[in-house]
């Protein structure tokens, strides 16, 4: 039985983040809010949410700021910084 772990993370509405799984290229992305309570990420080349299904802010006490997500260990993210 294979077994995907899932890591905390601390994303920012709005931010841009370079985002790329074990099996794929880097995509340029937009961390949104598209629904009340789900967030996704927008890939700026296509306009479409790259995630199959919405992350949810943690609720874990560590976590006080609604930043914390748990994503899976696959995805490799980094901040964009334009320069």
């Amino acid at each position: 039985m294979v077994t995907n772990k899932r890591v905390p993370k601390r994303f920012n509405l709005g931010d841009c983040y370079v985002i790329q799984f074990w099996y794929g290229k880097e995509r340029l992305c937009r961390f949104i809010q598209p629904t009340r309570k789900g967030f996704n990420f927008l890939d700026l080349n296509t306009h479409k949410c790259i995630l199959r299904y919405h992350l949810y802010p943690s609720k874990y006490p560590e976590h006080i700021s609604n930043n914390w997500f748990w994503v899976s260990e696959h995805m490799r993210v980094k901040v964009y910084i334009n320069n």
